[in-house]
């Protein structure tokens, strides 16, 4: 006969176990009838009884606070990659307004470069652009209205930031990087064979690509020389020999420069194997340029603007032209669209630069057409009137 232990249980009383624990990484056991309020289920401990068991899984819950979207991504794994998350996010729908695409997608209109390259008419400029959280918040909503080219340049010391920012939001967009095209430019104080070599790498280095798109002389002009200097010449010279070197090597897509003159470009095709095929500078009604757009369509060069709202000041006197503002009050668009589609509806490709989110979604939205008189009354303000720099004095 068994002889409990002193001050055991009797055999007649129903034992009782010890409290345990809750297992935090097993099935919990409860009783099938009753069942428990949900609420009491989640935290039964285990129940020994003769009734069988059954196995209830616990039911992952919304933390305080979590979203519905990461509540999902957590009951289906936790996925932490960006380009699942993206995929998860439009397949449960729950995707939130600032993080999906463009309900109304915006056709760009591209051009091909001489290199075959097709590049889009409308690009981002992002001059004055600095500061890691604006430029994340400009790179968005750019990418939010549809802009597919970026525009830096290595003396606008944003670089990096385009690029850590573009890494994370390409794949929140469902964007790959051949769907997007980026220029970046050599420095004035990088002219040079060698130097323009190692710039490149720099540029590509900070950007956290392989490839660039588009890659340009910044300026004529060589850094801490005289205008008159005839080392201008031969430097640039040299710098141009290195952008044909890494054309060749397949490391950018295009070369081409930028605030060249007739004059540059005439002194440069003497030597270049290749003709660039971008040439960008201050282009709008109150600044032509006709005699060097017309020498870019003889010679194949594409003419890409900036400054095509003139000043960026912020009241431009091109902005506020009565002829300008008459024909946006006509057509129901902005004095900005108007110019913009001037340019563009000539095959000029155009960079305006916000930080504004509705003049960022403005600038792109050019699907309508100006016509012939628009157009020529705008190219004959009778204003010649130069905003920006001036490279016509570099030797």
């Amino acid at each position: 006969m068994t002889t409990l232990p002193a001050g055991g249980p009797s055999l007649d009383e129903e034992p009782t176990l010890p409290p345990r624990a809750p297992f935090r990484n097993f099935p919990r056991y409860t009783l099938r009838p009753p069942r428990p309020p949900r609420a009491s289920r989640r935290r039964t401990r285990m129940q020994y009884c003769d009734i069988v068991f059954v196995v209830v899984f616990p039911e992952k819950r919304r933390k305080k606070g979590e979203t519905s979207f990461a509540f999902m991504c957590r009951k289906r794994g936790g996925q932490r990659n960006p380009a699942a998350r993206a995929r998860l996010r439009h397949q449960l729908g729950t995707h939130r307004t600032a993080d999906r695409r463009p309900r109304e997608i915006v056709m760009q209109q591209v051009t091909t470069l001489a290199s075959g390259v097709c590049m889009p008419l409308v690009g981002l400029g992002t001059y004055k652009t600095r500061g890691k959280s604006l430029i994340y918040s400009v790179i968005k909503a750019a990418l939010q209205a549809g802009y597919r080219a970026f525009d830096t340049a290595a003396v606008y010391r944003n670089e990096t930031e385009i690029g850590d920012s573009l890494k994370q939001l390409l794949p929140e967009f469902g964007l790959e990087r051949k769907d997007i095209f980026i220029t970046s430019k050599l420095s004035p104080q990088d002219h040079g064979f060698e130097k323009s070599l190692q710039a490149f790498e720099w540029s590509l280095s900070n950007l956290q690509l392989t490839y660039l798109d588009l890659y340009l002389i910044h300026w004529p002009g060589v850094q801490k020389l005289k205008s008159e200097d005839a080392q201008n010449q031969y430097l640039r010279g040299q710098s141009w020999k290195a952008l044909e070197s890494i054309y060749k090597s397949g490391k950018v897509r295009a070369i081409g420069v930028s605030n060249y003159t007739v004059g540059h470009l005439e002194d440069l095709l003497k030597t270049a194997t290749v003709v660039p095929h971008v040439n960008q500078v201050e282009y709008h009604p109150h600044y032509l340029q006709k005699d060097l757009k017309k020498f870019c369509d003889l010679k194949g060069i594409h003419l890409q603007a900036y400054s095509s709202l003139g000043t960026t000041v912020e009241v431009s006197p091109l902005l506020q032209d009565s002829k300008v503002l008459c024909i946006a009050s006509r057509l129901s668009r902005s004095p900005a669209q108007v110019l913009l589609r001037w340019a563009t509806q000539q095959g000029v490709s155009v960079l305006p630069k916000s930080t504004n989110t509705s003049h960022i979604t403005e600038n792109i939205q050019l699907d309508f057409d100006l016509t012939a008189e628009d157009i020529a009354e705008l190219s004959g303000l009778g204003i010649s009137q130069k905003y920006a720099w001036d490279p016509s004095a570099i030797h």
